[in-house]
């Protein structure tokens, strides 16, 4: 499940990178939330609990956290905790951009959004990708 919401994940990515370039700039804010949103839900999932079927990934990620400190890496969590304030900036955009018709933000309002954001997202994706194989690792070596 892991491996199918990371390659969810880029795969928004490529489809946000492709929409920028197409200068569809509300649909690129969409994807790089869904980016996000799929690469958070990844660790969710390899902590052995169902991906919650919601966007706002945030306080079920935090309870996970809190209430099992101890198998997250200190990196992860920093990425974490830095990656926050642009989730919850890409979660109210994203609905806008769902709805680019009738919301005030301008079209390039949302290509801006874009540029700030993508690599810090791009790079919750790299941690996330990290934290996967850190913890399959201790997963293979638990069972040695």
């Amino acid at each position: 499940m892991t491996d199918k919401l990371i390659a969810e994940a880029k795969s928004w990515l490529k489809s946000g990178i492709l929409n920028q370039e197409g200068k569809n700039y509300s649909k690129s804010v969409y994807a790089l939330e869904m980016t996000l949103e799929m690469a958070l839900k990844s660790v969710v999932a390899s902590s052995g609990r169902d991906a919650p079927r919601r966007h706002d990934i945030i306080p079920p990620l935090e309870e996970l956290i809190l209430s099992k400190p101890k198998i997250f890496s200190t990196e992860f969590k920093n990425s974490f905790i830095s990656i926050k304030p642009v989730f919850m900036e890409l979660l109210v955009v994203r609905q806008a951009s769902a709805y680019s018709y009738e919301t005030s933000i301008k079209e390039e309002d949302f290509r801006t959004i874009f540029e700030q954001n993508y690599h810090p997202v791009e790079n919750m994706i790299e941690a996330c990708e990290k934290e996967l194989k850190r913890k399959e690792g201790n997963l293979s070596e638990k069972k040695k």
